[in-house]
């Protein structure tokens, strides 16, 4: 009874008809990552937009949601374009300052969610 163990070194070498598909793989590959990363740009951008909605709905009586609510002069309530440009207003903070109540806010009306939306639409204005 012969025992030899077949030599599988050759079988795993590649031919040049196996080869050929590479190419094609490749552009596959790199189309699929552009098409999948094309939805998360989107769904930020829609987002953004959700979020420029529930500061209109829920902010603006005090705070200018967009440049053209900017009122000349006003110093007590800070426009969102303000707040965006100062750095320490992280993502956190923001969140934090709607969803918990503060002496210098109305109570808080929004979902961690919302406030989510709202805070990425105000770092987008920087």
């Amino acid at each position: 009874m012969d025992r030899r163990v077949p030599d599988l070194r050759s079988a795993s070498r590649a031919s040049p008809l196996r080869n050929a598909h590479r190419p094609a793989l490749a552009f596959a590959a790199i189309l699929l990552a552009a098409v999948l990363g094309a939805p998360a740009a989107d769904a930020q951008t829609l987002g953004t937009e959700r979020g420029r909605a529930l500061a209109q709905e829920f902010c603006s009586r005090c705070h200018a949601v967009a440049a053209a609510q900017e009122r000349p002069g006003e110093t007590d309530v800070p426009p969102f374009r303000r707040i965006a440009a100062d750095r320490r207003w992280t993502r956190e903070a923001l969140i934090n300052m709607m969803t918990v109540p503060h002496a210098n806010m109305p109570p808080p009306v929004l979902t961690r969610a919302e406030a989510e939306e709202v805070a990425a639409y105000i770092q987008s204005l920087r």
